[in-house]
């Protein structure tokens, strides 16, 4: 349908109108406070910023923190101190993991560490919270002060979009790693989630032998439909002996002595160990923790401020 000059006017300027609205009401938004996080929440806070939220980091030092943001690149964005930031926040966006002692906010921008629930509790009643992989500290300390906690680590979107930066940095581990091409190398990889299956598409891409060892044999169906071998762990051993690389994606002791006496190295992606305490002893296990954040902080701090958008943005 074509709409007549008038018409068609009519619906710009509608439309810009929108768009204006939409703008205003996302800084009409309570103030969003950021406090802890790697350089990924500086990135996610400019994303913020660029969008039109009002984005401070709050911090014990206010003076030091805008220092620090100002040698990061982020000298636009405000730094305040932590009581008169939150107090004042509608909502509080904390880090990737949100601690590592289950105590303190994982916090090596800053190197303050406050504690979670002190934090927390710092917020008005009803303040949204976003944070990842949320510590059962957090948890508690959200429900006690009668804040929204949302863990955005818990969303299958954000996880899709974070495994495909995690394959892509267990790509430049693995260069690293190997003195060979990833092009015909042959790697072989525990277990077919989300992670493992981007990895192995992306390997398949460059021209990598990849097979997948998995337990379901729905599991070695995918890998096979997107291109890769795959084998039951009753066969790793023999796979691991013709192998020039191996990442582990599985959580629990997958990788027993006999495979590991087969391998060079293992690149481990899990939470918790694929490797056996008496494997390990046998073979260098890499542990690759936190591989958006060190290969794209920008793209995995895009991820987080867009989760965080989509859920304060009226209308």
């Amino acid at each position: 349908m074509q709409l007549s000059r008038g018409a068609s006017a009519a619906y710009d300027v509608n439309m810009r109108t929108k768009g204006e609205n939409r703008v205003t009401d996302m800084k009409k938004a309570a103030p969003v406070a950021f406090s802890g996080g790697d350089a990924r929440m500086i990135y996610a806070a400019k994303s913020l910023a660029a969008r039109g939220f009002d984005v401070f980091f709050a911090a014990g030092d206010e003076i030091a923190a805008r220092e620090k943001l100002a040698a990061s690149g982020a000298a636009d964005i405000a730094a305040r101190t932590r009581g008169e930031a939150l107090a004042g926040a509608g909502a509080l966006v904390l880090p990737l993991p949100v601690s590592r002692d289950g105590i303190g906010v994982y916090d090596p921008i800053f190197g303050e560490a406050p504690p979670i629930c002190e934090v927390v509790s710092a917020l008005a009643p009803g303040a949204k919270v976003f944070c990842g992989m949320a510590a059962k500290l957090a948890a508690d300390a959200a429900r006690d002060s009668r804040v929204d906690l949302v863990d955005y680590y818990a969303d299958e979107g954000f996880l899709i979009r974070n495994a495909a930066l995690t394959a892509e940095g267990a790509i430049a581990e693995l260069i690293r790693l190997t003195p060979r091409a990833i092009a015909g190398s042959r790697v072989v990889i525990f277990g077919y989630g989300r992670c493992a299956s981007q990895l192995a598409r992306r390997l398949i891409a460059l021209g990598a032998r990849v097979t997948v060892v998995a337990r379901s044999a729905k599991r070695r169906a995918q890998a096979l439909a997107d291109g890769a071998l795959a084998a039951s762990p009753e066969a790793a051993v023999n796979v691991c002996r013709e192998a020039d690389a191996a990442v582990n994606t599985v959580p629990a002791p997958v990788i027993g002595l006999r495979e590991a006496a087969a391998l060079d190295f293992v690149l481990e992606l899990a939470d918790r160990p694929g490797v056996s305490e008496e494997a390990a002893k046998v073979v260098k296990v890499v542990r690759a923790a936190g591989l958006p954040g060190r290969f794209c902080p920008a793209s995995a701090g895009e991820i987080i401020a867009d989760f965080v958008a989509d859920r304060l943005t009226v209308g």
